[in-house]
Formats: structure tokens, C-alpha cells, sequence
């Protein structure tokens, strides 16, 4: 793996994948949901989206077949601290990818037709998000953990926000937030570091810097249980459950992924054992984690039949509190291989590692390393996970969302007898 600084400060990060067919490539800018002020909400996701409708020398359709015509891939997300732009295309058409990305990226059209075209598109989006219960309970956990702050609120934005975007907007927050220094090439496959950072100079060398902008830091004042109940008619009670966690760098974040193996990753984790096999109370149960900058998210979620409710909710804390008292070797291992193997069946993808190597560098500003990772797996023992399961799994810090028809009094027996 290799990296390499532009004198205007663009990064570079590539890894030589010999015997591959592919190039993966990915343009990492350094701007996401969490730099929007209220009024901006989802820009930066509008943006993901505006690009991809011409620039000043392609058309939609010519942007497209530049990459599909060779049997290539394009897209792009946004998360909350990056927008990522990326496409893995045969390793010969690297200038190609490169370039049509970063026509994309730089030089957008931004016809007027098209942003209120797009608007439309959005505004579906969140609706068809609305109205799935199993992805709306997320960001109802989201509001509770971070009120009136834009890690609450919706990456997409609302349909007022979005309605009220128009080019002016658009240009003014490109023009903040992608220049050089704020941007990240990382590229996966049978390719040369040097070659990859010729071309960028081609491309990059003529744009000017100027300062990052900083974003408003999470809260941390959470002193009791929260809830969010929202009553709706559904078949299933959606429910999502979640405490502050670590954010991106802290030396424990191994440690807690590893709980999260043990507690619900994979369809071996107690939870899933618990609630599904055993129980038959879920069809769907699982954990996850996020990482930020300066703060983090534990959640469990799952969907089940309404009178279930309650009886889900008991095993899940049962199971939390478990945890801080009892953890076997023997799952501790299967946890630290199967995190091993998907770590390292992940990586034979150019596409995968691409992405590893350019949120690493885009959020952290280090190289990504598997084998430092696995040194950290490797220490890892049943005292560790005990005090990790302690410090996040407080009852204080516990946050619950849950989408469904629940009635009052098992709300109040969820507040009073559960949490």
C-alpha cells in the first residue's frame, strides 16, 4: 500500500492487487450530513445525486456509457462525515474512471431542469423511507441520541429542506467543502501507485485550497432512559435499541466489535439464538455499530408481532446484562475468526478494499493496515469485552425507538418494569 500528497494537498492511496481484472476507484470527499446547518439538510446527499446528470463536457447518458460501455460500474453514497464517489472498471480504463469521476466531482452542470427533477426523486426517497418502518425506527433512535443536532436528523433531509435547495445553494456548498485538501483518491486493483498519482496531477494540480470547515460536536448529556414510541398500524412492532458508544479512533472500538459479534452480527450471536431459534419471537434480529469522529452507536434492532413486544425486549436486556458477566472462550474465538474471515474474504474484492483504504485515510488520515487490525483482534480476552459491556450497556444511556400499534399501558410497562 502506498500513499502519496499532492503539493495542494489532494491524498492519494492505492494498493497493488496483481492478477485482477479490475481497478476500484474512489473519490472520498471530506463533507457529509453532519456539516449541514439546519437549513441545508440534505445537500450533501443532493449533491451524491446532481452530479450524476451532466457536467460541462458529458451529458447524463454520455457519463454513464463512459463506464457501463466498457462493463464498468459507477455510483456513489453519503454517509454523515463523506460523500464517496467510486466506480470499478477493467484496469486499462483506469484514466478513464478517473476522469469521469472527477468530471462528475468538479465540474457538475447543474441545470435547473435537472435540480427540480431531482428534487422530485429525493422527496420519493424519503417517503418510500417513511414509510419502511424496519429503516424509519433507525433514525427515530438517531433523534433521541443526538436531538437537535445533524447526526439526528435525516441524511436525505426532509421534503421542506430539499424543496428549498436550488443552485445557488448547491455552488456555494461545493465550493466549501471540495478542493483538494478535503478530497481522497484511493484506488484498489492491477494498478501502479505512479500512475494513479500522475494522472491525479493531470487532473487535481490546478485547484486552490482553502480552510476545512469543522462541525458542531455531539452531545454527550444523556442522564437517563429515553424512549420513542410511534404509533402506527403495522403488522410488526419495529423496534430499534441503541447507546452512545466509541467513536472511530478510540483504542476499544476492536473490543466492541467484537461484543457486537458475540451479542448479534451473525446468525450464531446469542440474541439471534435467543430471540429467533429458541423463542421464535423474530423473523430478523441483529446488532450493529457506527462510528464517528467523536461519538458512536451500539443498536440492536428487530421486527416482531405487536403482543411480542414486551417479551423481545426482556430477552434483549436479559441478554445485556448477561454480557457483563459471562463471556466463554470458546465464543470469544468463534467471534475473533469469524471477524478474521470476513475481514479477509472482504478484501479479495478491489471494490472492498478500495473502500477500506479510502475511509481510513478520508476519516482518520492513516493507512489502513488488516495486519495491525488483527494484532488487536488477537488481544483481545473476556475481561475486555466485561468492561466494554459495562461501560456502553448503562441503563441511563439506554435509548428505544419502536414504530407499531402499542398500546399505552405496554408503553408504561416498558418505561417502568423493563428499563
Amino acid at each position: 500500500m502506498q500513499q502519496t500528497k499532492l503539493d495542494n494537498g489532494l491524498r492519494i492511496v492505492s494498493h497493488f492487487m496483481p492478477a485482477r481484472n479490475s481497478v476500484s476507484l474512489g473519490l472520498w470527499v471530506g463533507v457529509g450530513g453532519r456539516y449541514e446547518k439546519e437549513e441545508e439538510s440534505g445537500i450533501s446527499h443532493f449533491i451524491e445525486h446532481i452530479v450524476f446528470k451532466g457536467t460541462k463536457k458529458r451529458t447524463c447518458t454520455q457519463i454513464k456509457q463512459a463506464i457501463e460501455g466498457v462493463g464498468g460500474n459507477l455510483n456513489a453514497f453519503t454517509g454523515e462525515e463523506f460523500t464517496t464517489f467510486l466506480t470499478k472498471i477493467p484496469y486499462k480504463y483506469l484514466r478513464r474512471g478517473l476522469d469521469v469521476l472527477s468530471d462528475m466531482v468538479l465540474e457538475p452542470l447543474l441545470k435547473e431542469e435537472d435540480i427540480q427533477r431531482e428534487k422530485i426523486v429525493v422527496c420519493e426517497e424519503i417517503k418510500m423511507y417513511l414509510d419502511l418502518p424496519m429503516h424509519y425506527v433507525h433514525f427515530l433512535l438517531s433523534q433521541l441520541l443526538w436531538p437537535n443536532h445533524p447526526l439526528g436528523r435525516f441524511l436525505a433531509g426532509s421534503i421542506e429542506s430539499v424543496q428549498k435547495i436550488d443552485k445557488e445553494k448547491i455552488l456555494q456548498y461545493h465550493k466549501r467543502h471540495y478542493f483538494p485538501q478535503n478530497i481522497v483518491i484511493a484506488a484498489a486493483g492491477n494498478i501502479e501507485h505512479k500512475d494513479i498519482v500522475e494522472q491525479c496531477q493531470e487532473v487535481f494540480s490546478n485547484l486552490q485550497n482553502k480552510d476545512k470547515e469543522s462541525f458542531l460536536p455531539a452531545p454527550d448529556e444523556q442522564e437517563k432512559s429515553q424512549f420513542n414510541f410511534f404509533s402506527k398500524q403495522t403488522a410488526q412492532s419495529h423496534l430499534c435499541l441503541g447507546f452512545p458508544s466509541f467513536p472511530r479512533s478510540h483504542p476499544q472500538r476492536y473490543v466492541l466489535k467484537i461484543l457486537d459479534i458475540i451479542l448479534g452480527a451473525n446468525m450464531s450471536s446469542r440474541l439471534y439464538q435467543e430471540v429467533r431459534e429458541k423463542r421464535g419471537l423474530a423473523y430478523e434480529i441483529g446488532s450493529q455499530t457506527q462510528e464517528f469522529q467523536d461519538s458512536g452507536l451500539f443498536s440492536i434492532s428487530a421486527g416482531v408481532e405487536n403482543k411480542n413486544l414486551e417479551e423481545t425486549l426482556k430477552v434483549i436486556k436479559d441478554e445485556l446484562e448477561r454480557i457483563k458477566e459471562e463471556v466463554e472462550e470458546e465464543e470469544i474465538e468463534r467471534a475473533k475468526e469469524f471477524f478474521r474471515g470476513q475481514l479477509l474474504l472482504g478484501l479479495e474484492s478491489t471494490n472492498n478494499y478500495m473502500l477500506a483504504i479510502g475511509e481510513e485515510l478520508s476519516s482518520l488520515d492513516r493507512l489502513f493496515s488488516p495486519e495491525e487490525i488483527l494484532k488487536q483482534i488477537d488481544r483481545i480476552n473476556s475481561r475486555d469485552l466485561k468492561e466494554v459491556s459495562r461501560q456502553i450497556f448503562k441503563r441511563e444511556k439506554l435509548n428505544l425507538a419502536v414504530i407499531g400499534d402499542i398500546q399505552e399501558k405496554s408503553i408504561e410497562r416498558i418505561k417502568t418494569n423493563l428499563f
